[in-house]
């Protein structure tokens, strides 16, 4: 049985049985990490059963419209990997996260009975798309990093070489989330790489608008009116 997450709105956590929905073809593990061979693989798309505590946190001014401004997105700290937002009608936001256990440096959701599945490898708890709370990504080719302007500096990054990030922002085009105008943030600085010169992860992290963006977006709505 799937439990609504309306009943844990009190609470901060509470121990249940959720419904993720693959996003990569995967295996079931066990406790080791060691894939167990007795279960057959696993498709993008179906549903597994994960268990649990669902960790909240209420979302600060939780009725501004999504995405968050830079700021915003800085002061919604989670302590796990993957999160998700749950914004029902009449509710406030929730961040929220189902329990995990790392295994070899990896997280992975308990599936019950000794059952383990790949953390990246579950896009959507219940019906809400999850997000990566930080990032290792793989650059497809050497490429210059940028500023928070989005100009190009000269440093640079070759093919191959991972890169740590953690937020995805648009830096120029009012806040068109699309990855063709995005740019991830490298963490612990204030340069960014183009996210096209990346590989796109299994499961990416919350589009984030800057200050700026947000504030053209209202100059051209006012515009309007």
């Amino acid at each position: 049985m799937v439990v609504s997450f309306l009943c844990f709105f009190s609470q901060n956590t509470s121990a249940a049985t959720y419904t993720g929905t693959l996003n990569h073809n995967t295996y079931v593990y066990d406790k080791s990490g060691k894939r167990k061979t007795s279960y057959k693989k696993l498709f993008k798309g179906e549903k597994v059963t994960l268990v649990g505590n669902l960790t909240s946190k209420t979302v600060t001014n939780p009725y501004t419209s999504m995405p968050y401004t830079r700021s915003q997105y800085d002061g919604l700290p989670v302590n796990a990997p993957f999160y998700f937002f749950v914004n029902d009608y009449g509710q406030p936001k929730k961040m929220c996260y189902v329990s995990y256990r790392m295994i070899k440096k990896q997280p992975y959701y308990n599936m019950g009975q000794g059952n383990y599945v790949k953390a990246a490898n579950v896009g959507h708890i219940g019906k809400y798309a999850v997000y990566a709370t930080e990032l290792t990504l793989t650059v497809k080719r050497d490429a210059h990093l940028y500023n928070y302007a989005g100009n190009p500096i000269s440093q640079m990054v070759k093919k191959g070489q991972k890169v740590r990030v953690d937020a995805l922002l648009n830096l120029k085009n009012y806040n068109v989330s699309s990855r063709v105008y995005c740019f991830y943030r490298i963490k612990g600085t204030q340069t960014y790489i183009y996210a096209n010169d990346t590989k796109r992860p299994r499961i990416d992290l919350q589009f984030a608008e800057t200050i700026e963006n947000r504030q053209k977006e209202q100059d051209r709505l006012h515009s309007k009116n």
